[in-house]
């Protein structure tokens, strides 16, 4: 009982310490003396560390309206009682990861696209807005939500600002993680938008692997493909499926990809794939017997597939002449 009075009361003092400024000064000196005691009350040793590398930046580097641009984003998140150290810390390592950049521009624009996103935002949205650009600065983290993450591995980064920031990634790997389970896309480029926690991909391989494939037995490339961040999983309208089983040559369709806690390889239902087309043929997908219609994937298995207005169709032969033929939905393929 004692230790939670204790605690309590802890949080409180945390609590009306970190509030007892109301509002930043917007003269420079006011301010970044105020500031330094506002990083002090959120948390002492990262707090006074953090300032050591803001106060030389705001007293030296940034011009004027930067100043007063900084002022008026630290008005809007006390405002908002954007408390939080890590978005504190996440704003100013932005700021100064962004002025190592070649543009020089590109600072003041950003600072004030979050100075107008800030003023009309909830507590949540700048926070998530802050966290997003700091990852993809300072990581190539891409982003790190409820214990889904994407990561670039390899290749290019670059900050722009076009009226919103986004960060440009070419010729790199997508890796995404859930749990125990991971996803590969292969030598692909993104733009990432962190205030909408998106991604716009352009190309890229997806090697069935997990689903206990061969690299060179089946895979896809995709064309564009529309990412939410916050989801552990993709649909990509406009693949090609490369498949050495069953199929006479590359096919499109869709593809889905779902992180999920099934990461053995005879339980993946992922990834999926379902061909566009539903009269493909295949001649002697077993001795005698020549198939038409659909082709999907569903993590390790196969299937033939139609609907019940265009039904995929076996046929039976007997000396090379068809003798029987079967209609179905579904037929299930053994590899």
């Amino acid at each position: 009982m004692r230790r939670t009075i204790l605690l309590v009361l802890f949080l409180f003092s945390f609590s009306l310490s970190a509030q007892k400024l109301k509002k930043f000064s917007s003269e420079p000196d006011a301010y970044i003396t105020e500031l330094e005691g506002f990083l002090r009350d959120l948390d002492k040793d990262r707090g006074d560390a953090l300032f050591l590398k803001v106060s030389p930046l705001f007293q030296t580097e940034l011009e004027p309206s930067e100043q007063q641009m900084l002022v008026d984003i630290s008005n809007n998140l006390l405002k908002k009682k954007v408390l939080a150290f890590e978005s504190w810390n996440s704003l100013f390592s932005s700021i100064l990861l962004v002025s190592q950049q070649e543009e020089a521009a590109d600072r003041g624009a950003w600072m004030n696209h979050f100075s107008g996103f800030s003023k009309g935002s909830t507590n949540r949205e700048s926070s998530d807005y802050l966290r997003m650009c700091h990852i993809n600065f300072a990581d190539s983290l891409l982003s790190d939500e409820r214990g889904i993450r994407w990561k670039a591995d390899g290749g290019t980064k670059e900050f722009k600002f076009e009226n919103e920031p986004i960060f440009v990634y070419s010729d790199f790997n997508l890796l995404g993680f859930f749990k125990d389970d991971s996803t590969l896309i292969e030598e692909t480029s993104a733009i990432v938008y962190p205030v909408s926690q998106k991604l716009i991909l352009t190309g890229g391989r997806v090697y069935f692997t997990r689903a206990g494939f061969g690299r060179d037995t089946v895979y896809a490339e995709l064309k564009r493909v529309q990412l939410d961040l916050t989801k552990a999983g993709y649909t990509a309208d406009s693949a090609t499926l490369h498949s050495l089983i069953y199929l006479p040559g590359p096919t499109e369709g869709r593809l889905q990809e779902q992180l999920s806690s099934k990461t053995e390889e005879r339980n993946a239902t992922f990834p999926r794939f379902e061909s566009y087309k539903h009269d493909i043929l295949i001649e002697d997908i077993v001795a005698d017997v020549d198939y038409k219609g659909g082709f999907s994937m569903v993590g390790s298995k196969l299937f033939g597939s139609g609907s019940a207005i265009q039904p995929s169709q076996l046929s039976f032969k007997y000396e090379g002449k068809p003798l029987i033929k079967t209609l179905a939905v579904r037929y299930r393929f053994q590899t």
